[in-house]
């Protein structure tokens, strides 16, 4: 065929490469199938499955250089969401704050009601915005732990409507609230807020209620966020309770870069 038998290339070349030659085989369609023939393909199978079962180590390399690729390719995406969606992201109208409005940086929480990791940052969060006087700090409901989280969050945003000074306080009462939540829970604790109940559970399927939580969720995916919580700041995303420390790190380089 090539002058020496497929068993003598592959040991000429090395094993590894005549893997990664049949491998191509099926891709490379009739001109790979016109020069190996049914024995050829055979011989070159058994040799790639020898090769693995004697340096299974490969295998493991190759997924670990598989995932590092699938890794920069999110990083990457995530890079160019945070870019092009910026302003949803940052300076939404739509999304409640606390602080400054005209905040020199913006921190943004992905949270969801029901996330004990969430809790856990709420007073990091909280301490983060009162010692900084130039600092917004955008809330993004991202209710994704099921039904009470939903709800918690249809809440927290109706509320606006009537009362927008409202939501931070209603927002500390709710993720501070030790225990599961559930419809009566949440309703109690806004009972405790002088909000009219009944045009509260009316405007929890508000259009503005409901497009930004379904904004949230879109915009979530877009950035691969796929757990609570997770930190906006400049162009990076930071998944995790992380802590005030790094929160402060992350304002202090934001406001200096």
């Amino acid at each position: 065929m090539f002058g020496v038998t497929v068993r003598e290339f592959g040991a000429r070349c090395g094993l590894a490469a005549t893997a990664l030659l049949a491998a191509s085989l099926a891709a490379t369609g009739p001109a790979a199938a016109q020069t190996f023939d049914a024995d050829d393909r055979a011989e070159i199978e058994q040799i790639v499955h020898d090769y693995l079962l004697d340096h299974p180590e490969v295998i493991v390399d190759a997924i670990n250089v598989l995932q590092a690729r699938q890794d920069e390719a999110a990083r990457a995406a995530q890079q160019s969401a945070l870019e092009e969606r910026g302003d949803e992201i940052f300076r939404s109208p739509a999304s409640p704050f606390m602080g400054e409005a005209d905040g020199d940086v913006v921190l943004v929480e992905f949270f969801d009601y029901q996330c004990g990791y969430c809790a856990r940052m709420l007073d990091d969060v909280f301490t983060l915005s009162d010692d900084d006087d130039a600092l917004r700090v955008v809330f993004k409901e991202l209710p994704i732990l099921g039904p009470a989280s939903t709800i918690a969050s249809q809440v927290a945003l109706a509320s606006r409507l009537q009362d927008e000074s409202v939501y931070v306080p209603l927002h500390n009462a709710l993720m501070s609230y030790e225990g599961p939540l559930n419809e009566e829970v949440i309703f109690s604790i806004a009972g405790q807020f002088d909000l009219d109940l009944d045009r509260l559970r009316d405007d929890m399927d508000d259009p503005q209620v409901v497009g930004e939580i379904q904004a949230n969720l879109r915009l979530a995916d877009a950035l691969g966020i796929r757990g609570t919580p997770a930190f906006a700041i400049g162009d990076h995303l930071i998944p995790g309770a992380v802590g005030l420390d790094m929160l402060r790190q992350l304002v202090d380089q934001q406001r200096s870069g």
